[in-house]
């Protein structure tokens, strides 16, 4: 009887041996850590901003020829992704890894039963992925001290009524339905104290480069279109906030997912 149990512990334990060397596989995809990875999330890019940024991929023809091919890459003034390409699929099971362990009921209830088998928890990849990015941005050397700035005070206006994409409901008081507290580009530039044509590089760069903002277009009261910027809604505000004013981690976090993307 107590040989039976013990062989049973031992499968078990290596039954979580292999179901752990699954996650560790997918954590391997992850663009933190796997510059393939890092590389195809750029991805649709214009070339020389590639280029700038993951050269030793681009420079030599043999690995650019290999990457088109292997990954399935459009290299033109543009670098595209190919439909039903390795490297869409790729992505694909990068954005599944990213959901599925960014719940945190998920994580505790993996970490939970893989505990006997790690050295250290199952990580939040995807919030991984957002500081890296983060850091990559406030880092830049010509702008970043201007999107830290831009960062914090969005930040601490969109904490101030949540999500910006919840939008009030259209009454009376509200005939537009614009949020009651939004931010335009005339609020930022005002308030940031950064010049506009500086201020409109860094928005793109943020939302179209970095998907680290999102612009939304409304109406306001008076019917006129007005775009609101605002966090990606898949972006955990609570861990952006102890990013971005918690100065001594992000110094810490400067080494720690320091990323290759050239910047602006």
């Amino acid at each position: 009887m107590e040989d039976n149990m013990i062989e049973a512990n031992s499968f078990k334990i290596e039954l979580k041996k292999h179901l752990n060397n699954i996650v560790e596989a997918l954590i391997a995809l992850c663009p933190t850590r796997n510059y393939i990875s890092q590389f195809i999330s750029f991805l649709p890019e214009e070339y020389p901003t590639m280029y700038d940024s993951f050269g030793v991929f681009l420079a030599d023809k043999e690995i650019r020829e290999a990457l088109s091919t292997l990954l399935g890459l459009s290299l033109g003034p543009q670098i595209q992704i190919r439909k039903a390409s390795f490297g869409e699929h790729l992505i694909q099971i990068i954005n599944f890894v990213f959901t599925f362990f960014k719940d945190p009921d998920q994580l505790k209830a993996w970490n939970s039963f893989l505990q006997e088998v790690r050295e250290s928890p199952i990580p939040n990849v995807h919030g991984e992925w957002i500081e890296a990015k983060i850091m990559l941005a406030i880092n830049d050397p010509t702008y970043g001290d201007e999107i830290k700035t831009l960062l914090r005070y969005i930040l601490i206006r969109q904490s101030q009524t949540g999500k910006f994409t919840e939008l009030s409901p259209v009454s009376t008081d509200n005939p537009s339905g614009m949020p009651k507290v939004s931010i335009t580009f005339p609020d930022l530039e005002s308030s940031t104290k950064i010049p506009k044509d500086r201020l409109e590089k860094i928005l793109n760069f943020l939302k179209d480069q970095l998907a680290l903002l999102q612009e939304k277009q409304v109406i306001d009261q008076n019917r006129t279109p007005q775009a609101i910027w605002y966090f990606n809604e898949t972006i955990d505000i609570q861990a952006v906030s102890r990013l971005l004013l918690d100065d001594q981690k992000s110094e810490q976090q400067i080494e720690k997912n320091e990323l290759s993307y050239g910047g602006i």
